[in-house]
């Protein structure tokens, strides 16, 4: 089959892979520590199903079956070992982190989308412009915990009790968004 994918674009779209899942490992890292160092155990267990696994298995999936679906395969890059390793002083550290590289990859999908669009591959950039839609989702929910733990006065173990209730929206949202694709929240 030709595929009907440039070879830049499907570089990007492997690099678009490769932020996922290394927000994958960092988060999954990041949760070990809530439960651990700062003993947020409730919170760790809401986000990991829907924050962690949100770029695995939403936004790498979806990106991977996309070039499937244009004839494209899939080259899986490292992850590099800082992702596995990290430490932070407070889960406001933590989130702070994480938002930043959430944002890294909005911009390389935004990065990603001029290209396409130079190129005029419209079904690529209409693909990326619905992948920037599910991440704005996961956007929101890491900016509410950064507020969230930004005024808790270091009373973290007082905010995990209240979590459920707190970001009760998002757990709606991006609950429902692994339902629509097909996958399971554990």
């Amino acid at each position: 089959m030709t595929p009907l994918i440039s070879e830049k674009i499907s570089n990007q779209l492997d690099l678009i892979i490769q932020k996922a899942n290394e927000i994958n490992r960092l988060l999954d890292r990041q949760m070990s520590l809530l439960t651990i160092k700062f003993s947020m155990k409730r919170t760790s267990e809401i986000l990991h199903p829907i924050h962690a696994h949100f770029f695995s298995l939403i936004i790498a999936d979806k990106v991977n079956g996309y070039k499937e679906k244009r004839s494209n395969d899939t080259v899986y890059l490292g992850t590099g070992d800082n992702f596995g390793n990290c430490e932070y002083g407070s889960p406001l550290e933590l989130f702070q982190d994480s938002f930043n590289l959430i944002i890294d990859l909005e911009s390389l999908i935004n990065e990603t989308i001029t290209m396409s669009i130079e190129e005029e591959d419209y079904s690529t950039v209409s693909f990326l412009y619905s992948l920037l839609l599910l991440l704005n989702e996961d956007i929101d929910l890491a900016q509410t915990l950064i507020g969230l733990v930004s005024n808790c006065n270091d009373n973290y173990v007082l905010l995990d009790g209240q979590i459920d209730d707190l970001i009760e929206k998002n757990i709606f949202i991006l609950s429902n968004m692994f339902e629509c694709n097909g996958v399971g929240v554990k």
